[in-house]
């Protein structure tokens, strides 16, 4: 949602994390095919790129093939523990942030968290592959987030 052309200071570090850290409205449609289409046109020289979402959005695997082909890319997805773990609070509404559409949903039935778990782990690991078949690395940030980031460094360091 937000572009830094690529810097190489202290200042320019202060203000994305200043930015990551503010809050701020975000429009409700995640569209990641576009961003990596601006991104290559935007990027002429090899750069790192982090793409931190939760990766709601619409297929975006061949965008993401063109990027990787000149730069390295890292998608950092955000997991809540409350997607695959719901509470049991009987029959509630849930409203899907991206397209509005409304489901009621029985959190006290065990057949119905399976489900959910099963979803969740299904999309990860179609995400996991996508990134991977384009040469791209790929990791899943929930409670912890700095143990899964400094574990793919390690294995990042190994590689180069």
């Amino acid at each position: 949602e937000e572009f830094y052309p690529p810097k190489q200071s202290r200042s320019q570090f202060q203000k994305v994390v200043s930015r990551l850290l503010a809050p701020r409205k975000l429009s409700m449609k995640t569209n990641i095919k576009d961003a990596l289409a601006f991104l290559a046109s935007q990027l002429k020289r090899p750069t790192i790129i982090f793409i931190l979402s939760d990766f709601l959005s619409d297929p975006f695997h061949d965008e993401l093939k063109l990027l990787t082909y000149r730069h390295d890319v890292i998608g950092v997805k955000f997991e809540d523990v409350l997607d695959t773990n719901l509470p049991s609070a009987g029959i509630v509404e849930i409203a899907d942030a991206e397209n509005g559409q409304r489901i009621l949903v029985d959190t006290g039935s065990r057949r119905c968290k399976e489900q959910l778990k099963l979803l969740e782990l299904h999309r990860t690991n179609a995400l996991r592959e996508s990134f991977r078949s384009a040469n791209a690395d790929f990791v899943t940030i929930s409670d912890h987030l700095l143990e899964p980031i400094i574990e793919l460094m390690r294995s990042r360091t190994k590689r180069y």
